[in-house]
């Protein structure tokens, strides 16, 4: 990525704030289809996802009735990194397929972070609002405190802040 940056000029790299927890999953499931996934599995991984009871424990007294929880990819899941790669990828497929910009000259995508480096301040700006709108769209939340743009040169920078 550094060399990447120093080439094109303008880089940025993006986070999601509790990845896993927002990890819908009717949405999960219709992309593990669309990605291949066995049936029986998905139906399997849906019953799990979808129709969670947790027995609450504290000081060694439980909760008479369990909680139900309707909606949620439960945490330590060992489904949950391949499930992320397999929404990235979908992600990452459906910017790229959209508004086409050449002046977008690198993406990687890991887990759940983003970075990316483009030839101009507009370009790099306008794949970091592709992405702030593919996770408002799906329900994912980018961690604003850890969203970064650099220029490669203090000029660069300055383009930036234009």
């Amino acid at each position: 990525m550094a060399d990447c940056l120093a080439e094109s000029g303008f880089g940025a790299a993006l986070d999601f704030s509790q990845a896993f927890d927002r990890l819908h999953p009717e949405i999960s499931i219709r992309v593990l289809i669309k990605a291949g996934f066995p049936q029986q599995l998905t139906n399997t991984l849906r019953q799990g996802w979808t129709h969670q009871h947790r027995v609450m424990t504290f000081d060694g007294e439980s909760l008479e009735q369990p909680l139900e929880t309707g909606q949620a990819t439960p945490q330590g899941d060992p489904f949950g990194p391949l499930l992320m790669a397999v929404w990235m990828v979908a992600a990452t497929n459906e910017i790229e397929s959209g508004k086409k910009n050449e002046a977008v000259t690198l993406q990687k995508v890991y887990v759940d972070d983003r970075n990316f480096t483009a030839t101009t301040a507009k370009a790099l700006l306008d794949r970091k609002q592709q992405w702030e709108q593919w996770s408002a769209k799906y329900g994912m939340k980018e961690n604003a405190g850890k969203a970064q743009v650099t220029g490669a040169t203090r000029r660069k920078m300055e383009e930036l802040r234009t």
